[in-house]
């Protein structure tokens, strides 16, 4: 945990748990005292926790930033400080093996700190299949996810990994629902290719329980994170249920697209809520499926 290892400070920073750091230095249970003071001024920096999904501390989580004057690494609490170069918008990247990896954003003035809160991190699925150029279907350990792929469309064997989010705290960036109003901040499920940058010779399917009970034929609208430009991208593409309403079907002819990370995330988004959120109804020219702007969970 951090604490006080040198003269209080007029800037402090608390945690969610209420503990006060000092401008001066922190510490935590795995690091020296750390001198946080820059010279001739006051250090510019972020602060906050790293958590699996079941709100359990994760360790040595390296966290990144271009702005940044170093990388960090959380303590056994889960606790992290990293010092930036300057103050504004920063983009900070969570990354440990094992886990899926998490971009989210923190706006630090210059000269403070800024606590960020918790970040929560999901599990990679355990479960990892084997696909041969004779074709196959990749699953994750609970049989909710499947990539169905026809023989010839992969070049070589291959190992995948489908991994669903739990929920949308743990997606790999901040849903940016704003900028498009036709894919609002809705948010029912995200799965997680690896590898996500595999050519495809052929289309393959993607097939997902329909635990939600949407009716056959209903469309949900899909989008890839894009981790260059730090945003959700819609695909243009849907999910549609099934005509027997067990799966939510699409066929993709890539795992990615241009200029997006090599693990992508398909996210589909739709209205789920019973509170009369605000509705737009998004149209491909056969059919319409509406999408609410207030609910922002998974059902």
């Amino acid at each position: 945990m951090y604490g006080m290892c040198g003269p209080e400070s007029a800037i402090q920073s608390q945690r969610p748990d209420g503990v006060t750091i000092g401008h001066c230095c922190y510490h935590s249970a795995n690091q020296p005292c750390h001198d946080c003071q820059q010279p001739g001024g006051q250090s510019t920096s972020i602060i906050g926790t790293v958590l699996d999904s079941s709100g359990q501390p994760l360790a040595d989580v390296t966290v990144n930033s271009t702005g940044a004057s170093r990388s960090a690494t959380t303590a056994a609490d889960g606790s992290f400080l990293i010092e930036m170069s300057s103050g504004g918008t920063h983009w900070l990247t969570f990354e440990i093996g094992g886990h899926i990896p998490v971009r989210r954003s923190a706006d630090v003035p210059e000269g403070q700190h800024q606590n960020m809160g918790v970040i929560h991190m999901a599990t990679a699925d355990p479960l990892v299949t084997t696909i041969t150029p004779d074709g196959g279907t990749a699953v994750d350990s609970t049989g909710d996810v499947e990539l169905q792929f026809p023989a010839g469309a992969l070049s070589t064997a291959t190992d995948f990994r489908l991994t669903v989010i739990p929920s949308s705290r743990e997606i790999p960036g901040p849903l940016n629902s704003g900028e498009n109003i036709q894919y609002p901040i809705a948010y029912t499920n995200c799965v997680i290719f690896d590898p996500g940058d595999v050519a495809l010779a052929q289309p393959v399917t993607m097939r997902i329980r329909n635990r939600w009970g949407f009716p056959a034929g209903y469309k949900l609208p899909t989008a890839f994170y894009d981790t260059s430009a730090n945003k959700w991208v819609p695909d243009g593409l849907f999910l549609t249920v099934s005509a027997d309403g067990t799966m939510l079907e699409k066929q993709l002819t890539s795992l990615g697209a241009p200029g997006a990370s090599q693990q992508r995330a398909r996210s589909a988004r739709t209205s789920a809520a019973a509170d009369a959120p605000s509705v737009i109804g998004i149209h491909d020219g056969n059919a319409s499926a509406s999408t609410s702007a207030s609910h922002d969970d998974q059902k």
